[in-house]
C-alpha cells in the first residue's frame, strides 16, 4: 500500500482493491451492530488472562470474527470508494480555483458569467468586469447628460404647440 503524501492514510493499489472486492464477493456492509460487536470481540481476545494450554475462548473470538470479517470488509471498501470520489471531487472543485500564483489569488463576482480572474492579496476593488460596465455607463451618461435631463428644458425650446400659439410674424395679416 503506498501512502497518500497529502494526508498520509494508506491507499490500497487498484488491483489490491479489485482482488480484495472479488475475494469478499457481493455481501451486504456491515451494519453498526455487527462493527461494534467486532470491537467487543477484538477487546475480548486482548484483555482477558491468556492460558498456558490451549486458548479456547481466543480460538472461539476469532472463529467468531472470521465468519463476519466478509461484511467488515464490504464495508471498508465503499468507504474508500466514495472517499476516493470525494477526493476527486475536491481535487475538481480545486482545479477551478487558480490558487496563489505570484502572490495573488483568484476571486469571483456575483456574476456567474464573468470569469474567474487573479487579483493581489489587498486588492479590494471588486471584479474587473462590474467596474469595467458601470464606467462605461458613467461614461455614456456623461455625454449625453443625464438621464433625468428632458429635451424640453434646452433654453432653445419653444413650448409652442399649436399653430395659434406661434408669434405673430410681420407678414400680411
Amino acid at each position: 500500500m503506498a501512502a497518500n503524501s497529502i494526508h498520509q492514510q494508506p491507499v490500497m493499489a487498484p488491483e489490491q482493491r479489485e482482488v480484495v472486492g472479488r475475494q469478499v464477493g457481493d455481501v451486504n456492509p456491515a451494519t453498526d451492530e455487527l462493527i461494534v460487536s467486532f470491537a467487543e470481540a477484538v477487546a475480548n481476545r486482548r484483555d482477558h488472562a491468556h492460558p498456558e494450554w490451549e486458548d479456547l475462548f481466543c480460538a472461539n473470538l476469532s472463529s467468531y470474527m472470521g465468519e463476519r470479517v466478509a461484511p467488515v470488509l464490504r464495508r471498508l471498501m465503499d468507504a474508500e470508494a466514495e472517499r476516493d470520489a470525494l477526493r476527486a471531487q475536491v481535487a475538481e472543485l480545486e482545479s477551478l480555483q487558480l490558487g496563489a500564483i505570484d502572490g495573488r489569488m483568484s476571486a469571483t463576482c456575483d456574476n456567474p458569467e464573468h470569469p474567474t480572474w487573479l487579483r493581489a492579496a489587498d486588492d479590494t476593488r471588486g471584479c474587473p468586469w462590474c467596474r469595467v460596465a458601470k464606467l462605461e455607463t458613467a461614461q455614456a451618461t456623461t455625454l449625453r447628460g443625464p438621464e433625468t435631463a428632458s429635451p424640453h428644458d434646452s433654453p432653445l425650446h419653444h413650448g409652442y404647440a399649436l399653430g395659434r400659439d406661434l408669434p405673430k410674424s410681420g407678414g400680411a395679416s
